[in-house]
């Protein structure tokens, strides 16, 4: 698994992935040492946080991009990926407000 790998290059500690899982550090821990498998739930909410796709995190595909089948979905998430907070709160509530405009 690609979990160690993901989060350094995040700049993520243990203790901050752990508790976006709602776990504890030393489970987290063990899930980097491969000593316990998490739940496919766990993965799927890993793969998520780092915008990467089960077969890569799982070590399963080399490639670590998303594989989008419309150019503008993959183009707008190259540019939420480049966001701060604020932008990103911005943009949610304009997309928000698109999306309820039906």
């Amino acid at each position: 698994m690609k979990i160690y790998e993901l989060r350094k290059n995040a700049g993520k500690s243990q203790s901050e992935i752990a508790k976006y899982l709602g776990i504890s550090q030393s489970n987290y821990s063990k899930y980097e040492l491969e000593v316990v498998m998490p739940s496919i739930a766990t993965l799927i909410k890993l793969a998520d946080f780092y915008g990467v796709t089960l077969d890569y995190l799982c070590g399963r595909s080399a490639t670590n991009k998303l594989k989008f089948y419309n150019e503008d979905k993959r183009k707008l998430y190259e540019i939420i990926e480049k966001l701060n907070d604020k932008q990103l709160q911005n943009l949610t509530g304009y997309a928000t407000a698109i999306y309820q405009q039906k």
